[in-house]
Formats: C-alpha cells, structure tokens, sequence
C-alpha cells in the first residue's frame, strides 16, 4: 500500500477505535457498527480506505468519480481525442517501458498533455496518471486501476465513444504500464435474470503491436461486457467464412462436422445477399488459407518465405506479380519458398475475391453475428462476478468437481449460457472446441464441458438438441438457466 494511503488507514482505524469507546456502553450495536467498520478497513486491493476517504467509492461499495471542474462538453470538443487515444496514449505508454528519466517518456507525455489538458479533468486525470506509472506501476496498480476506469467513465458521460485499458507488466526487470486504446462502437445491454449490466463493443485504435489474445474480456474494474471486435472479424474471416460451402478433403475433422450446423445458424441470422455473397466466396478464401499454410509446412525443408493471412480481398495484384517472380525462379529447387502452382491459385483466387460484390459489408454482418455469442458469455461472467464475486470464490456448485478452481467454474457458468443461445449457441461451441487444449482456465472448464455434451467428441460434431443439453446442465450445475437477452 503506497506510504499515503498506509497513514490514511491508520488515521481511519485511530477514528474507529475512539467510535469504539464511545460505543461501548451501547452493547451489541456497538460491535455490529465494529463489525461493519472492519469490513470497510479490509479489502484484497489494499486501497478501499483511501477511495472511501476521497470520496471514490460508495458505501454500497460502487465506484464513483467526480470531477474536479464541472464537465463542459466544449472544452471537451477542444480536444482531438482521436488524435489522443490513436498516437499519442499509446506513444505515451511505449515510451514508459524506457524508464523514468528517458527523454522520450518526457516528451511523449508533454504532446499528449498538451492535448488532453484542454479539458482540466482530463489534465488531471493524466497527470496523476504518471505519477503512478512513474514512480511505482505495480505497487500503485489499484490506483492506476482507478484512474483509468474514472477516465472511461468521465469520456461515457459525455457521450465520447473512446474507452482506455492500462495494465501493469511485471516481471524479468520490468515494472510498468502498458496503454492500449479502443473505440467504442458500439454500447448495448444485457439482461441476466432482473438485472441489466453494459456490453460495449470496442474496436482497437492504438497500432501497438500487443494483441488482444481473447475476443472478449470481463471489465471487472466498470462492470462492464467487453466484446474485441478485431479479435472477432478475424476468427469470422479465417474459421467460420471458410466453413460456409461444401468443404475440401483438407478440412479437419471438427471443420467438415460441424459445417452444416454452423452454416445453418448463419444463414438465419444473416440477410440473404449476404449470406451468398459469403458462401460464393468461401472456397476462394479457403484456397487462400490452404496456399498459405501448404508455403509454411516448407519450414521443415528449410525454407525462410512466408505469407501473412489473406485480407478480405485477397493478396493485392502486385505482391501476385511478385510472388510469380519468385516462382519463376525457384523452378527446380528440392525446396521451393513458393511454387508455380501456389502463385496461379493464389492470383486466381485473389482476383475472384476482388471481384465478389459487397464483401465487406457481408463480413461485418457476420462479424455481428459472432458478436452476440462472444457478448453472452460476457455478460454471464459480469453477473457472475457482481453478484457471487465469482473469479476469487467459487461459484456455488455442488456437482463440479472438488478440482475447479474458482475462475475454472466462472468459465464454465459463461461458456454454458453462450453454448445454450438458440441463435449463436452452435457457433459458439464450435469456436469452443478450437481452443480446448491447454492447462489454463478456459481449457479445464472446457475439458469438464464438451464430454457432457458431445460425448462422441468435437470431431463428430453437435448432436441436434445440444443447446437443450447445455440449459439442462446449467441448471444441474448451478440451479438456474436463464436465457441472456441482448438490447
């Protein structure tokens, strides 16, 4: 706990111990008002005094900010936030990793202080900021935690679609904070049971090279549903698109068996025109993936060439021409870095996909489906975590195996609700089975999930009442099943 914060609860615990001699002749009201007291002096963060005393938190416990000056929304409108959140946060927060006294951490806070402190909250805000990140990131990691929700929750109330994430990295000699910024595309509701809590839909502005490794998070710190648009265009593009027509025999076996299903739940939910524009186009991307993937197995022979994933549109007409060149030349090579064949498909498919009419808007149409699955199992790990505190006690479930940790079963809890879904449930499995391996969370609620309900496993795909087998168990598990509705 940093050194004012230690003083402010020994001044808050001096206070309670006079209340204590005053309340003594009262009794049991006296120990129940101590009671209450302790409870407000011990938190797992180390800093509930401190947000109480300056008037961050409420009683109940929710976290409130109050601006210095008054809100203005025309010194707000001074500030070019795009400019602010797309280069100069994030060159901000690299120059961090520099150290304290490197020049360009001083200058890139003087640019990004120039801007932000035409609105004298922001100022503020970002100044303290600093001091925080400067001094000590993961010692004043609460702090920093605070200001940075008390900076999204200020621009929401002032309708500015931008939204900040710090996160201290630690370890290996390094201590500090790492910015990454978002636009706010969109803002919805989900409802869980009788309550509501946010969902936001946040599309990356910053172009560090960190990659979001989820397509949804959980914002415990403004208990909000975080959906990663990028993360999601991407899993649409280069797993459930090429699903979407008669599959090759290069498909593995999860692909070709659940490709029926999956293609079912898409082309209910998308408008027609789109859903054809996709399954014409389907053949020519996997192609693509395939050329890819067939170029990078010559790694084993020794070969240095890759290709980067293909866009919507393909691989652009010159990098084809030089692709040819490079073909051309390795006639005869035991281990070619492209051959002859690779560069006619991948030219061929690339003009096809170039071609194809109103592509763009049929793959944000499916990106917005997938949305809904990924923005369920949020939301379940939101109510979860406001109501049960779900990812540091466990989740009251008397069937789950003694070995779940309590994150484990906060996983299985969300990754039931989405897999119940009647419009997403299927798609959601499938991408579920994609990630099953490993030791973290996701993998051994996954590795207690999908047996339960694909007992021939993921390669023989969904039986037809799988999401009726997912309610079922959600209640078993956990006494209720209760459908998530998005607005």
């Amino acid at each position: 706990m940093p050194d004012r914060e230690v003083e402010q609860a020994m001044q808050w615990e001096l206070s309670v111990l006079r209340w204590r001699r005053r309340l003594l002749p009262m009794g049991i009201p006296a120990v129940a008002v101590l009671v209450l007291l302790t409870l407000l002096v011990v938190d797992f963060c180390g800093s509930r005094v401190g947000e109480l005393w300056r008037g961050e938190r409420t009683w109940a416990g929710a976290r409130r900010y109050v601006p210095t000056h008054a809100p203005d929304p025309a010194l707000l409108a001074r500030v070019d936030l795009e400019r602010l959140h797309e280069r100069l946060l994030p060159r901000w927060g690299l120059a961090l990793g520099w150290g304290r006294g490197s020049n360009e951490e001083a200058n890139a806070f003087e640019e990004a202080f120039a801007e932000a402190g035409q609105d004298p909250n922001l100022a503020e805000l970002l100044l303290e900021l600093r001091e925080a990140a400067r001094t000590d990131a993961a010692g004043h990691s609460c702090r920093i935690e605070y200001l940075v929700w008390a900076w999204n929750h200020y621009l929401a109330s002032l309708d500015s679609p931008w939204h900040l994430e710090g996160n201290v990295e630690v370890g290996a000699g390094r201590n500090h904070l790492i910015i990454q910024t978002y636009r706010v595309r969109q803002r919805a509701v989900a409802r869980v049971g009788h309550r509501s809590y946010p969902v936001l839909a946040l599309a990356r502005a910053d172009h560090v090279n960190i990659d979001d490794a989820a397509l949804g998070r959980t914002g415990i710190r403004d208990g909000a549903a975080q959906v990663l648009l990028d993360g999601i265009h991407e899993h649409a593009m280069r797993h459930v698109w090429p699903l979407l027509h008669d599959l090759s025999a290069h498909c593995t076996r999860t692909d070709e068996s659940f490709a029926a299903a999956v293609s079912s739940e898409v082309r209910a939910a998308l408008a027609p025109e789109h859903y054809a524009v996709l399954t014409r186009t389907a053949p020519s991307y996997r192609a693509l993936l395939l050329m890819r993937e067939s170029i990078r197995q010559r790694e084993d022979c020794g070969s240095r060439f890759w290709l980067a994933y293909p866009t919507t549109r393909g691989y652009s007409a010159e990098f084809q021409g030089r692709l040819a060149m490079i073909a051309d030349a390795e006639q005869g090579s035991s281990c070619p870095a492209v051959t002859l064949a690779e560069a006619a498909t991948i030219e061929q498919e690339s003009v096809t996909l170039a071609d194809a009419p109103r592509l763009e808007a049929a793959l944000d149409a499916l990106t917005h489906h997938l949305v809904r699955g990924v923005s369920i199992h949020e939301a379940r790990h939101v109510a979860d975590e406001v109501e049960a505190r779900a990812f540091t006690r466990p989740l009251r479930c008397p069937a789950c195996p003694a070995a779940l940790s309590a994150v484990a079963r906060a996983e299985v809890s969300a990754y039931l609700a989405s897999f119940a879904d009647e419009r997403t449930g299927i798609t959601s499995l499938y991408q579920a089975c994609r990630v099953a391996s490993g030791t973290n969370a996701n993998a051994i609620a996954l590795g207690y999930l999908l047996p339960a309900l694909l007992p021939d496993g993921c390669s023989e795909g969904p039986p037809p009442d799988v999401q009726e087998r997912a309610r079922q168990l959600e209640e078993t598990l956990f006494g209720r099943a209760s459908p998530i509705e998005l607005e």
